[in-house]
């Protein structure tokens, strides 16, 4: 290094995969809201739909269905496909007292990937559905449901 190289400060950049890491162990010593900046930095830098189901994971883990929801709407307009995105979304909706759209997107799940590990949480989530519940809303509903269970 030359002289006049020293005291030159160069810009470090964190990864997003490193951001998320630290923003575990951030969660896992109760800074909840720290992890939450960080996967959401995260997810600015790599914009991919992965890092934003991050961000939205995060979400859930704070209690923050709406928010979660908003991400999932915007990782599922970009990749309709993405793995375990349906049954998110399921979930923060069923969080949120939206059955009816839960039970859609659990049955969406399903069509589209029945023997994967996402399949199996969407039945496990239309079997936490209170079916005796869903007996006094629509016809629909409980088809759906059943047929989720039977898929």
């Amino acid at each position: 290094m030359s002289q006049n190289e020293q005291g030159v400060l160069y810009p470090f950049r964190l990864t997003g995969s490193r951001m998320r890491r630290s923003a575990q162990q951030l969660r896992r010593h109760g800074q909840a809201l720290d992890a939450v900046a960080l996967v959401r930095r995260a997810a600015e830098q790599d914009d991919t739909p992965a890092a934003w189901m991050a961000l939205a994971e995060e979400m859930c883990h704070t209690g923050n269905w709406e928010a979660a929801v908003k991400l999932l709407a915007r990782v599922l307009s970009r990749d309709a496909h993405h793995p375990g995105a349906w049954t998110a979304l399921a979930q923060c909706l069923h969080h949120l007292g939206q059955t009816p759209l839960a039970v859609d997107c659990a049955y969406h799940q399903l069509q589209e990937d029945p023997w994967s590990s996402e399949g199996d949480a969407a039945r496990a989530l239309l079997a936490e559905i209170d079916v005796p519940q869903a007996r006094h809303e629509s016809g629909r509903l409980q088809r759906m449901v059943h047929r989720g269970m039977t898929a």
